[in-house]
């Protein structure tokens, strides 16, 4: 099974290498992580990087939070952590995260996402950057770099600087409706959220939670317009916009969740899971629910898949 799994959300930094060994053991072919408000990405990615040796260390990264020269410090001293296995998405995140948290004014995205791109690329093989800065250990083997977006323009831009796309919050039955992805679908990843349980009403009360906080967000809501789920989610946004975020992912219809969430049975989620697959698109799977869900991806690398989940 070709596929990968993110490390992250409510798991403390002690808990990512023993997290990262195992699912290395077990055959997870991709590990990536972020940052939103736990953990920042680059002491995950290390501590990720130096647990394991066969896996591939992925991490996304905010082109707006840090520098080109910062960047290609942290970036290229992860790479040489993990010769030949590491991967960086970059994206832009949103407006609430940049600008609102972080006080950086979310401007110009686009050009953002071009100037990290070959600032990262240029430094990375050597080169001096504009104001004289310049790596002075340039990684042995550069990270792969792809771009995390949907957005048409960002893909439109940034199609021949970029080695992919990882996309969020859509179906493999989406990825047809998206202008401007790789003809290669190898070169495509997707964040797949999956609540393994199988108790419908709990997957669907988590899914809820964490969609709320991220389809208001315009790069999303544009995607979730583009590929059909407007008239759904039309309320939702009305409530967003009205100032009720509390109350508005109430209004995310069932149907809704359970084409963006996969639940069910280890089989179930397995089966969904393959959709990616049979593409030729590579999955990445994020645990959707409390902390202790994340052992169950051993369930979804198993040789043999179980009939019911294990605890």
């Amino acid at each position: 099974m070709s596929w990968g799994a993110f490390l992250g959300a409510g798991t403390r930094v002690a808990g990512f290498g023993e997290l990262a060994r195992r699912w290395d053991a077990e055959g997870v072919q991709q590990l990536w992580t972020g940052e939103v408000a736990g953990i920042d990405a680059v002491t995950a990615a290390a501590v990720m990087a130096g647990s394991t040796s066969s896996a591939r260390i992925g991490l996304v990264w905010n082109v707006y939070l840090r520098s080109v020269a910062l960047s290609a410090m942290s970036l290229g001293a992860l790479a040489d952590g993990a010769p030949g296995r590491f991967d960086v998405a970059l994206g832009v995140s949103s407006p609430l995260l940049v600008e609102g948290w972080h006080g950086i004014p979310f401007e110009r995205p686009v050009e953002r996402m071009v100037a990290m791109l070959t600032g990262l690329r240029a430094a990375f093989a050597g080169e001096r950057l504009a104001g004289g800065f310049r790596l002075d250990l340039p990684p042995e083997s550069a990270p792969r770099l792809v771009v995390a977006t949907t957005g048409p323009r960002m893909l439109r831009e940034t199609a021949a600087l970029a080695d992919g796309v990882m996309v969020n919050w859509c179906t493999a039955d989406d990825l047809a409706r998206i202008p401007g992805l790789p003809e290669d679908p190898s070169a495509i990843s997707g964040l797949v959220y999956v609540c393994p349980s199988d108790d419908a009403d709990e997957a669907r009360s988590a899914a809820r939670k964490l969609m709320g906080g991220y389809l208001s967000a315009p790069g999303y809501a544009a995607l979730q317009r583009l590929v059909g789920r407007g008239p759904a989610l039309g309320e939702y946004w009305r409530r967003v916009e009205s100032g009720d975020r509390r109350g508005a992912p109430t209004s995310i219809p069932d149907e809704t969740i359970d084409e963006l969430v996969v639940h069910g049975s280890p089989a179930a989620c397995r089966a969904r899971l393959s959709e990616w697959e049979r593409l030729g698109l590579t999955p990445l799977v994020v645990i959707v629910g409390p902390p202790d869900l994340q052992r169950r991806v051993s369930d979804l690398s198993a040789a043999t898949t179980p009939t019911s989940w294990s605890d």
